[in-house]
């Protein structure tokens, strides 16, 4: 779902490469990455709650990237 709707903000929204964007991904895939290491060491087991909870801005994230990455590649032949 977090994927469909960071795609859907590209389509409205052209978001360029920058130092911003990159810092914006890195922040959004720290939920994802704490449940996963938190696991990983036992510290406890993630419920399907957590998992939509932390996949949503993974998601979100990953479409915006994607999205970005379009953007880019057809600017650039401009």
């Amino acid at each position: 779902m977090g994927l469909t709707i960071g795609l859907g903000v590209m389509v409205f929204r052209k978001i360029r490469l920058n130092g911003r964007f990159v810092f914006g991904m890195l922040f959004g895939l720290v939920p994802i990455a704490v449940d996963g290491l938190g696991q990983l060491f036992g510290l406890w087991e993630s419920t399907n709650l957590i998992r939509v909870l932390t996949g949503l801005p993974a998601g979100f994230v990953c479409g915006l990237a994607v999205g970005v990455i379009v953007y880019e590649s057809i600017d650039g032949r401009n």
